[in-house]
This record gives C-alpha cells, sequence and structure tokens, in this order.
C-alpha cells in the first residue's frame, strides 16, 4: 500500500526537526545508514548479550583514553532492548544481516529519562554510568540478577543480561549465596577467563544511567540481604555511580559501524572481551586521583563511617 503524501510529507517535516534540532552535533541524522546489523541470535538474550559487548568496548575506548580502568563487564535490561523496530521487523522476512539506520538504533534501546535541556549540546537519554563494587557484592548481584530472570511474572521484562566477559554456571534449584560447583545457585564464575578466585577485589561495571536508580535500591528492595553500594576504585564508597558523557545508542551505532567496515559484524564480542584483558599502566596509575575528584553524580562520601567494616554490606557475612 502506497504511503499518504500527506502524511509523508508530515513525517519528512518532523525528521528534519529531529536532524536540526537534537542531532545536529552527532554525525548522524534520522535515516544514516550505520550498517550490518547481525540478526542469528537465537532468542532475545543473545541479542542483549551482542548488546552488551558493543557497549562495553566502545566505553572501554573512552575510558581508557581518559585514564580509568576498563570496565569488566556490562550490563543492560532485557525489556530494555526493543525489537519491534523496523529493521529488525524486516529481517524476519529477508533473514541474514540487515541494513541498521540510525532511526533503528535510537528506538532498540532504551533512553532512560528525557531532560528539559535535551538539546544539540545535550542528547536525549540518561548517559553510561559505571562503578566498583566487591568481588563479593558482584557474586552476589549476579546470583540476584539470575533468581529474577526465573520468576516467570517478570522474567521476560526485568531480566539483566551482561557482556559476553562475564561467565558463570548455574543450578536450576541451587542454594543462592553459596559459591560452590555442587549446591550453589551460581557457581564457577569467570570474568575474562579469570576465575572468581584470582578477580580484583573490586569488579568494574558499566551500565545505562537510568540502570543505575534500580541497582542502587537493591539493599532497600532486599530488606538489606543484598547491600551493595557504589564504590571508586580504591573501595570508597560513592553517592552516586560515576557518569560519562557516553549514550548507549550512539555508542552501539559506532559500533555497528566499525565493524561493518571490517567486514566483519559478528567481530564485537570478541574485541570487546579482548579489550579489557590487560588494564594499561597509565590507567592503573592514575585512577586514583581520577576518583579522588567531584565527579558529577559521583561524588565520595565524607562520613568516614562509611569506610568502616562495621557498616559493610550483610552479604560479606552470608559467603564463604
Amino acid at each position: 500500500m502506497p504511503m499518504d503524501k500527506e502524511y509523508e510529507q508530515l513525517i519528512n517535516k518532523y525528521r528534519a526537526i529531529v536532524d536540526e534540532s537534537f542531532l545536529q552535533k552527532t554525525g548522524y541524522n534520522y535515516a544514516t545508514e550505520i550498517g550490518l546489523m547481525p540478526t542469528d541470535w537465537n532468542n532475545k538474550y543473545e541479542l542483549a548479550q551482542f548488546v552488551n559487548d558493543c557497549l562495553l568496548n566502545e566505553t572501554n575506548k573512552k575510558l581508557v583514553l581518559d585514564q580509568y580502568d576498563p570496565i569488566h563487564f556490562f550490563v543492560v535490561a532485557l525489556g530494555a532492548v526493543r525489537t519491534e523496530v523496523p529493521a529488525l521487523r524486516a529481517a524476519n522476512v529477508t533473514g541474514g544481516p540487515v541494513t541498521f539506520q540510525f532511526s533503528d538504533a535510537y528506538r532498540m534501546l532504551g533512553i532512560g529519562f528525557l531532560s528539559p535541556e535535551v538539546s544539540n549540546d545535550v542528547l536525549p537519554g540518561d548517559p553510561v554510568s559505571h562503578f566498583y563494587i566487591r568481588k563479593t557484592e558482584m557474586y552476589a548481584f549476579v546470583t540476584a540478577a539470575r533468581l529474577l530472570a526465573q520468576f516467570a511474572p517478570v522474567k521476560d521484562r526485568y531480566t539483566l543480561s551482561f557482556s559476553s566477559t562475564l561467565k558463570y554456571q548455574e543450578h536450576k534449584f541451587g542454594i543462592p549465596l553459596v559459591n560452590n560447583r555442587i549446591v550453589g545457585k551460581v557457581y564457577d564464575v569467570q570474568i575474562n577467563d579469570i576465575d572468581y578466585e584470582n578477580l580484583p577485589d573490586y569488579i568494574h561495571i558499566g551500565m545505562p544511567g537510568w540502570l543505575t536508580r534500580f541497582f542502587s535500591r537493591i539493599g532497600e528492595m532486599t530488606g538489606g540481604l543484598f547491600n551493595i553500594y557504589f564504590r571508586d576504585r580504591e573501595g570508597r564508597r560513592l553517592k552516586d555511580a560515576m557518569r560519562t558523557d557516553l549514550h548507549d545508542y550512539m555508542l552501539f551505532s559506532k559500533c555497528v559501524s566499525a565493524h561493518t567496515r571490517h567486514g566483519d559484524v559478528e567481530e564485537a564480542a570478541s574485541v570487546a572481551a579482548e579489550s579489557v584483558k590487560d588494564i594499561p599502566e597509565a590507567a592503573a596509575a592514575t585512577e586514583t586521583s581520577k576518583t579522588d575528584e567531584a565527579v558529577a553524580g559521583g561524588t565520595p562520601e565524607a562520613n568516614p563511617a562509611d569506610l568502616e567494616e562495621g557498616n559493610a554490606p550483610l552479604v560479606e557475612d552470608l559467603l564463604p
């Protein structure tokens, strides 16, 4: 059925407004073709993992340049990766990789909360945030995420997915918070093929900024069972996660475009994994001073009591 001419003109008018008012400085416009999007994922979780790997890789490029440690793994909510976008609907008909344009990437990824300051200088949506948590807290966080994934009323919308740099095994009816391959719910946790026992004390995590609002309420929602706090590289508690100026739909667009130019759209996951295996010496040497600075949305708390072991998360007492 042909497009109604009057509506087509109206749509094009609003696309032009979007291009001029919001996207002028991004290097993209509404219909910019960014590359080929792979469609051979078997389920939405695999698609979300591909998205995570892209966001991890592109975020780490910027963090390393800014002399931060690379992120160990990235987290997105399954429900925030939308499959009802024009390009992916076309994939159901054509099969194989599909041409993705900027508007597809924008529609595909949840942008969080809109700011009244949105303009050419302030893009819509919450930028990517990052923070550290204790290794034991990371184990509890992954366990809680997998338990939530089994809860039928919410599993398709609120399940968390992780980048491929994080690996683990799980028993369907294992015991939560017991890191044991015989009886534990989640076990054999690895990051970049490094076993849990050999991981650093603090794990660096990235996620969309809007998701940190829910992450920070874990303690409240679990009655204090999982008191997980935002921290800097040295383990000092932060009031909020550290924010970047990176938006997930921009990062994803760059990722798909880059790997299309390289002739291999499936390279994203392997490149993302390789990007965090080695921490540059410069990043390790300067991270302390960087996190001492006042970061928008991530300033260390002044209360010394926050650093006392007596105030450590309850989960510390539950884990081996």
